[in-house]
């Protein structure tokens, strides 16, 4: 006797019309939060190039705020200051050679961590994922970071050490940073959580590649990696 064999078609997530009634696909938690993780790593970079723009006009820190408890830190970025202490004092590991290169890492991880909970955020509320909605979560990533995290782990003084032209350009890029996260978080949530899985795993494929091929590199490795996530997705539609 023949035995009969029940197929299920898969059907494609339902979309939802969003504030400007363009449709947006329903995500999953974790696709909204590989979306905001991705979409942060974009903004850290455009904050890069706020600071490459505006680096012969960026306010210096005026002297005898802030003493650092460590020599190091003197010949060292924020983010280099942390790197080093992850490797050589967390992780028991070093000396740490190359200090800008972690120190860019640790860049990227901080804006794609705040970003994967604005995705979460962003999923479900139309006004988060809007412009003023980026611009609030800037605001806060910088209140946060400049009012707390940095004086606590030593890394610069308290705000009111400061003068009001270094929170003012400290606040610039981080709202450049909300701005840009927010427009690559609601063009990923519309297409889904695809985009964001192939961003992240071309960036992750291509960290080692040499920096002068490292463009095209991640071009054609996130497109690559987009095909297998479509080529897995029809495997499993047809099993």
């Amino acid at each position: 006797m023949a035995r009969a064999v029940l197929r299920t078609e898969r059907t494609p997530a339902p979309r939802v019309p969003d504030e400007k009634g363009v449709l947006m696909r329903r995500v999953s938690p974790l696709g909204a939060l590989l979306a905001g993780t991705a979409a942060g790593a974009f903004g850290a970079w455009v904050m890069d190039l706020f600071f490459s723009a505006t680096k012969k006009i960026a306010p210096q820190l005026p002297e005898n705020v802030f003493s650092p408890p460590e020599l190091q830190q003197e010949r060292e970025g924020q983010t280099e200051t942390v790197a080093r202490r992850v490797v050589e004092h967390l992780a028991q590991r070093g000396p740490l050679e190359d200090t800008a290169r972690a120190g860019e890492i640790v860049h990227y991880v901080y804006g794609a961590t705040w970003a994967g909970l604005y995705g979460l955020v962003a999923a479900t509320s139309r006004p988060a994922r809007s412009l003023p909605g980026g611009l609030a979560f800037g605001t806060i990533v910088w209140a946060i970071s400049e009012g707390l995290v940095l004086p606590l782990f030593r890394l610069a003084p308290w705000p009111r050490a400061s003068l009001l032209r270094n929170h003012a350009y400290s606040l610039a890029s981080h709202l450049v940073y909300g701005a840009a996260t927010a427009g690559a978080t609601h063009t990923l949530l519309r297409l889904g959580s695809r985009p964001a899985l192939a961003a992240l795993g071309a960036l992750w494929l291509t960290r080692k590649v040499p920096s002068g091929v490292r463009p095209v590199a991640r071009t054609l490795t996130r497109r690559g990696v987009g095909i297998a996530i479509r080529a897995r997705d029809v495997v499993e539609a047809v099993r």
